[in-house]
């Protein structure tokens, strides 16, 4: 049993979402899958076939694909299982092989962008044009160590897709369908390691669902904060689906969807957004007065939505109008919301806290209770602690941080006042 889901594990690590675009990896994962589950049932020769089944599909759609490397290591690793180190380390290298060639035209990613910089500054979009090279210079910072890391929230995708489009826009499908399939690639590389969640990390024994659903929403919201939606759409699905096995009247449900739905109404998917909306808003509405945090949350990100994609005057009045009732059930009850503000606060002081990403987005909630009773020292000593936190955990310009440090500075201000 431990050899059998030493290798689910393995699967389940190296299996990236199929990505957008030219290419069709419906049939790669069908014998990913395949092999996983001939893995499981105790049959290595059969898994081994439908790896080598997928390999050939992966070089007949991509032969420097990221699928294919990844199909070459799961039977590596079924070859060394079976004793067969020879075979194995004769995949294991051209694996490596595949990788290190991907790797090296990282430069095509940056050479892509610089010229969708000089095209908007052809079409006098200036500011746009600064944008993009202000990201440029970012992945050469981070590409060489400036930095803590690879953050998903420097990647290129989003530019990418934008350049592709204007490309197609000006008649140019084939340059469109090259950077395309760099910025699918990309996107499958950086959230690839997510794969585990969305394809059943809750069926795991060890694994609770509320620890699953954790996992799977930050995975999304930090590929939501990259601007992968496609990729985020999927992470929050399966949050979504993991949050329907808690209490009808538990605000991650409605939560997990009102994520779902921004990156829906951020790729126009107009029909899909509405239904999902008008399965949040029922849900919404029982635990409206119950000064739960998630429910000004959600009702934030759907206005988000509204306002930011496609935006139609009429159609977020009548959400305004819809949502503000209820919200206003939560306004002036402090009692109800002190035991919940002790207890964040015990839990932010406890031994594993000083360092925790989590535990500090809780604390933004804190502080913004703080705010709204006028006490603005306990609010600047708990901010701090957040840009603490984030200071040592995030890179500094990721989102949160810059939000943390923006907020302590209107605290101090307010203070001051």
């Amino acid at each position: 049993m431990t050899r059998r889901l030493g290798l689910l594990a393995l699967v389940l690590l190296l299996a990236p979402a199929a990505p957008a675009g030219a290419a069709d990896w419906s049939a790669w994962q069908r014998y990913m899958e395949a092999a996983e589950r001939a893995w499981e049932q105790g049959r290595p020769s059969g898994a081994e076939q439908r790896l080598e089944d997928a390999v050939r599909e992966a070089e007949l759609q991509d032969p420097r694909s990221p699928q294919l490397v990844r199909s070459l290591t799961v039977l590596a690793e079924v070859y060394r299982k079976q004793g067969r180190e020879r075979d194995a380390q004769a995949v294991a290298v051209r694996a490596s092989a595949i990788s290190r060639a991907t790797a090296s035209s990282g430069a095509d990613v940056t050479e892509h962008l610089q010229a969708y910089a000089t095209l908007l500054r052809g079409l006098d979009r200036d500011v746009d044009a600064r944008a993009v090279e202000a990201r440029v210079q970012r992945l050469r910072e981070v590409g060489a160590g400036d930095g803590r890391g690879n953050l998903l929230f420097f990647n290129p995708v989003a530019e990418l897709r934008e350049y592709a489009a204007l490309l197609r826009r000006r008649n140019r499908d084939a340059d469109a369908r090259l950077v395309d399939a760099r910025a699918n690639a990309e996107a499958t590389r950086l959230v690839g390691r997510y794969e585990a969640l969305r394809k059943g990390y809750s069926r795991e024994p060890a694994a609770l669902p509320s620890v699953t659903w954790v996992q799977q929403i930050d995975a999304g919201s930090e590929a939501r904060l990259g601007r992968l939606y496609p990729e985020a759409e999927g992470l929050y699905r399966a949050a979504a689906k993991t949050a329907e096995s808690f209490e009808p009247q538990d605000a991650r449900r409605a939560y997990s969807l009102s994520l779902l739905a921004y990156t829906l109404r951020a790729q126009g998917k107009r029909d899909e957004f509405e239904r999902t909306v008008e399965r949040v808003l029922p849900m919404l509405e029982p635990i409206a007065g119950s000064g739960h945090a998630f429910l000004p949350r959600s009702f934030a990100l759907l206005a988000q939505a509204y306002l930011r994609f496609n935006f139609d005057g009429a159609e977020a009045l009548t959400y305004f109008q819809r949502s503000l009732p209820l919200l206003e059930k939560d306004l002036d009850q402090p009692e109800a919301a002190e035991p919940a503000l002790q207890r964040a606060l015990a839990i932010a002081g406890a031994p594993t806290g000083p360092d925790d990403a989590m535990v500090a987005r809780g604390l933004v909630t804190v502080v913004l209770v703080y705010m709204r009773r006028g006490d603005y020292a306990r609010a600047d000593a708990v901010v701090d602690r957040v840009v603490g936190v984030y200071r040592r955990t995030l890179h500094p310009d990721h989102p949160d941080a810059l939000f943390a440090q923006a907020l302590q500075r209107e605290v101090q201000a307010k203070a001051t006042r």
